[in-house]
């Protein structure tokens, strides 16, 4: 039921719901029904703390923590055990980022929001520790303080690491928890590691895709923390070679103009491998044209070339193939074009 009490007001008494949903709230005029919006949110049940990231801070408080969970809307209060937040803003009614205050080093309390409908119950989701404050994060190979630059590692081969929470001087941070996420120029995308207890985790695993010699790293990040270098400079090798990578010095010559044709020994990933010695037979897909020689050897960068003179008709189209009897490659189509004048 509902009574308008002004054009301004509204009781109404709300339906079943399903616990832990949030729905909105509309108004239906001869006009028209109200828009949802942030305004218009309802949940049903207590809210839920489900995530802390991270789950730890230093104990002089102003650690930026995300709350996730559901039922967080009409937020009244956040409190880190009996204590108020330093502040919080509530981003959705399944997150809010809060500032935890000051607490004692080593104790560990309860995460709760408070809405109309109650206060979010304590559990596993809802712990926060305070203890030193996390400087840095560190990245070496599992178990240990290995680095990654003790040796090469192989584009496609997996490798795993351990990540660890450190203080300034490089001491872990046992109580800290979060996820941290890990980015590479060594492989695409992100890798995340969750720290659940001990301020570390080991058995992460990282599969290179991008070679580089001494120029690699993993850089890790949680929340404002980011440590650009955390696992130091090491070396991807390419891998085994599946392919040629056929290129042109030119896709749109002058018809009748030679064009350099070179064909890269590459790995999977497309990483060029350093073979000398393959003899690449060259073919082409249009019957004009003609290449300087019929076959070429890979020298010590695993490149092949050619000198190919292209038809004297403007407007052929032809690829260019270059095959070893194993491995093949064909590049993108090169078509001729009149001339300037000189």
């Amino acid at each position: 039921s509902y009574v308008v009490n002004s054009p301004t007001q509204i009781t109404a008494v709300a339906p079943a719901g399903t616990t832990g949903t949030t729905v909105d709230v509309t108004v239906t005029t001869p006009a028209g029904t109200s828009a949802a919006g942030a305004a218009s949110k309802y949940s049903y049940g207590l809210p839920v703390v489900t995530l802390l990231n991270p789950a730890a801070g230093v104990a002089a408080g102003g650690t930026s923590v995300v709350i996730t969970g559901t039922g967080f809307t009409g937020v009244t209060a956040v409190k880190f055990g009996a204590v108020n937040a330093t502040s919080y803003v509530v981003n959705s009614p399944t997150q809010i980022t809060a500032v935890a205050p000051a607490g004692t080093t080593g104790t560990t309390v309860d995460v709760t929001v408070t809405t109309p409908a109650g206060t979010s119950a304590a559990g596993a989701a809802s712990k926060y520790s305070y203890g030193a404050a996390v400087a840095a994060f560190s990245v070496t190979m599992t178990g240990g303080t290995i680095p990654l630059s003790a040796a090469a590692k192989t584009a496609g081969t997996p490798f795993s690491v351990r990540v660890r929470a450190v203080d300034a001087i490089g001491n872990l941070v046992t109580t800290y928890t979060g996820t941290v996420s890990l980015t590479s120029n060594a492989f695409a995308g992100t890798v995340n590691a969750v720290i659940s207890a001990g301020g570390l985790v080991d058995g992460v695993t990282i599969t290179p895709t991008m070679a580089g010699a001494g120029d690699r790293k993993i850089t890790a990040s949680a929340g404002a923390i980011t440590t650009s270098d955390a696992s130091g400079f090491f070396t991807v090798n390419a891998g085994a070679a599946t392919k040629y990578i056929v290129t042109s010095s030119s896709y749109s010559p002058v018809a009748g103009s030679p064009v350099t044709i070179s064909a890269q020994l590459a790995d999977v990933y497309g990483n060029p491998v350093s073979t000398s010695g393959n003899v690449v037979t060259w073919t082409k897909s249009d019957p004009n044209g003609s290449f300087a020689a019929p076959t070429s050897t890979t020298g010590a960068s695993g490149i092949a070339t050619v000198v190919f003179t292209t038809h004297t008709v403007v407007g052929t189209a032809t690829t260019v193939t270059g095959s070893d009897g194993s491995l093949t490659g064909t590049s993108a189509v090169i078509t001729t074009i009149t001339g300037g004048r000189g």
